[in-house]
């Protein structure tokens, strides 16, 4: 009786399933990207995705004189002192997503690696509608990953940041 229960079961789902609707995926319909005018004179246009724009970083005096002095320290090869000026910029302004890259591209500098990637997070985080440099801690971090022997990761942030870029 229990083996009779379990096949007339087995094949009720098998029909079920074969009736189930078997449509495969199509295509979207095409777009027609013509303006359409109605009869009130409404000109509709087809959406458009927004393209990137750049966002310039604003920063308030003392902390554009740390950021100054944090690049100068860079360039004279003294990564710790450009390191701590930034780290007393974040102090001042610790929701500054640009403060926060160039914190993660000195710590990658360093040969900290894991810790730029946590950096960069940190400003992808922060980083609202700034795709550019959403992108830029993306490529940081593929950079990291690559280096930790992570190939797939690499990829998938490298993914990450051409998407970014493309738009």
């Amino acid at each position: 009786m229990n083996r009779l229960l379990i096949i007339i079961t087995v094949v009720s789902g098998m029909v079920l399933a074969g009736c189930s609707g078997g449509y495969g995926y199509r295509d979207p319909a095409p777009v027609d990207s013509t303006p359409y005018e109605d009869d009130s004179g409404v000109v509709v246009n087809a959406y458009q995705a927004p393209r990137a724009f750049e966002i310039k970083p604003t920063h308030s005096s003392p902390v554009e004189e740390l950021l100054k002095l944090s690049k100068q320290q860079q360039s004279e090869g003294n990564l710790d002192g450009a390191v701590a000026s930034l780290e007393r910029a974040l102090r001042i302004e610790p929701r500054n997503a640009y403060l926060w890259n160039r914190l993660a591209h000195l710590r990658l500098d360093q040969g900290q690696g894991s810790r730029a990637a946590e950096l960069a997070a940190k400003s992808r985080s922060l980083a609202g509608a700034d795709t550019r440099l959403k992108a830029d801690n993306w490529k940081l971090i593929a950079k990291v990953r690559s280096q930790a022997g992570d190939i797939q990761g690499a990829r998938r942030a490298t993914h990450e940041a051409r998407m970014l870029g493309s738009h």
